[in-house]
């Protein structure tokens, strides 16, 4: 089906030998290591699992059987690691011994140890080896020694603190924080994060060959999907011998300069698929990040000029999923100096102040929305009213920027994802329905029809469709979603079975 080969510009990668259609799970596989999401990065060290001033965030997934749980029980020693009973803490704790051990270390007073900083932990612990797996490192660059040294030296210190004899083969301190940092680059380079159900980060694990050789595209043809720990890669369009099946390391609605900048900040490697190459119709893609619309359309004909027109022909024909009908309506305006904004149909000047205001209203209601999620989580069963009211104004003002904006803009994306989940919890279902209709629109551009994040959300559209009566719209949107899901989740998955439980349920 697929064979590794190696080759000079993308490295070892994973190429198909014979065609494979669309839908077809490829690869099946558990993790040689996994650690869920516990808390943020250096958040204050949890001393008393009843103390609420300490600010940091619990992720409600259980560290031995990685399923959700309500009420959290913490390991009585570390007061780190959680789980979702007793149970789960009496068999967890063979393995969890040494680490807690570990945890206990003085260096971990105050701050609690990472997510990565724990899987390299694991890994001396587990006498693990990333090289029996994805290679050796080629080269220890200075950018690399930097950016990892200071949770390698706090990760060597905790070690060699409790466990000594794991460095005994080392001639000194610099061979170990060398080698320490060596693990810290593996694991960046190789690990995945893990996502669940309701598309939200719970992990990451690392798993053996052939997942670390599948190289990154922003146009990947394979997905990454995740029931529970254990990993399916799915193909999402048909294969062809010869051509390199690739998934996605990060979230392809970004534009192109931020997801160049995640790609060598994080894995270490500039991006060269054909969305990010330079001159390249890539560009075009970033008209829903980094542009506005003119709004002179008295003037203004609501088309892109005839070279932006090829660019976007070209993508669809690179297989992009972009839409060129859905540019029609966007005239876009490019700063030409340092005061002014020209359109590059209908030649409108619109002044930099304005832009920047706009901007600013950006910001603003960014801010807005992460508060009303702090809001909704304090307030939430008892004062409803307020949180509805802050609601409504975000999204009357995410509907405003929507004017000036590609409404796949990232951000306005982010926000309308926020908004829609308050909604629901506060079962507004026809504000809901709302903002999922504009959210569909929205990462249908930049994701694609055939893609986990469009069928989860169009179920969602279509249960909330048929909250409010919509039956026929609510059906239609339901067996969209399923045929979507039967591609990228599988017919086992536990998305699939929630959507036949639901129509079994409800008589559909």
């Amino acid at each position: 089906m697929y064979k590794i080969e190696y080759k000079e510009d993308r490295g070892k990668c994973v190429v198909a030998v014979n065609q494979i259609r669309a839908g077809y799970c490829i690869v099946e596989s558990h993790p040689e290591i996994f650690i869920p999401l516990c808390v943020k990065y250096m958040t204050p060290r949890i001393i008393d699992a009843d103390n609420k001033k300490n600010n940091y965030k619990i992720i409600n997934i259980c560290f031995y059987c990685f399923e959700k749980f309500n009420k959290c029980i913490y390991c009585p020693n570390c007061k780190y690691v959680v789980y979702c009973s007793e149970i789960c803490l009496e068999r967890a704790w063979k393995s969890h011994r040494e680490e807690c051990d570990i945890f206990k270390s003085n260096i971990f007073d105050r701050y609690c140890p990472s997510i990565t900083m724990r899987l390299v932990i694991n890994c001396y612990l587990n006498h693990f080896n990333f090289y029996d797996y994805c290679g050796s490192i080629t080269e220890l660059t200075k950018e690399k020694y930097e950016k990892f040294k200071y949770p390698a030296y706090i990760v060597a210190v905790a070690l060699m603190s409790k466990k000594k004899k794991i460095f005994h083969n080392f001639e000194d301190n610099e061979s170990i924080l060398k080698n320490i940092i060596e693990k810290f680059v593996k694991i960046s380079k190789n690990t995945l994060q893990i996502i669940d159900n309701e598309l939200e980060p719970a992990g990451l694990a690392f798993y053996k060959k052939p997942v670390p050789y599948f190289n990154h595209s922003c146009l990947n043809n394979c997905v990454t999907i995740f029931k529970n720990q254990k990993l399916f890669i799915r193909t999402l369009m048909d294969i062809y011998p010869g051509e390199e099946l690739t998934i996605s390391y990060i979230d392809i609605a970004f534009d192109r300069n931020t997801r160049l900048s995640i790609c060598l900040d994080q894995y270490f490697f500039t991006c060269s698929c054909k969305l990010c190459k330079v001159n390249i119709p890539s560009e075009c893609h970033n008209i829903f990040n980094t542009e506005f619309i003119c709004t002179n359309s008295e003037s203004c004909k609501k088309f892109l000029n005839y070279m932006e027109m090829v660019l976007i022909s070209e993508l669809e024909h690179k297989q992009c999923y972009i839409n060129k009908n859905d540019f029609k309506t966007y005239p876009i305006l490019k700063k030409t100096n340092e005061n002014v904004w020209k359109c590059m149909l209908c030649k409108a000047e619109v002044h930099d102040n304005i832009i920047k205001s706009l901007m600013d209203k950006e910001k603003e209601t960014v801010k807005e929305t992460i508060y009303l999620e702090t809001l909704f989580n304090e307030k939430y069963s008892y004062d409803n009213k307020s949180v509805l009211q802050s609601l409504n104004k975000i999204k009357s003002k995410i509907d405003y920027l929507t004017n000036f904006y590609h409404h796949a803009r990232y951000s306005l994306q982010k926000m309308r994802a926020k908004i829609l989940y308050i909604s629901i919890q506060l079962q507004e279902f026809k504000l809901a329905y709302n903002i999922a209709n504009q959210y569909l629109k929205s990462i249908e551009v930049s994701y694609g029809k055939i893609s986990p994040i469009y069928g989860y959300y169009i179920f969602l559209t279509g249960k909330l469709a048929l909250f409010l009566d919509l039956k026929s719209e609510g059906l239609n949107l339901i067996h969209k979603a399923k045929k979507n899901i039967i591609k990228t989740y599988g017919a086992d998955s536990p998305l699939y079975r929630d959507l036949e439980k639901f129509l079994y349920t409800n008589k559909y």
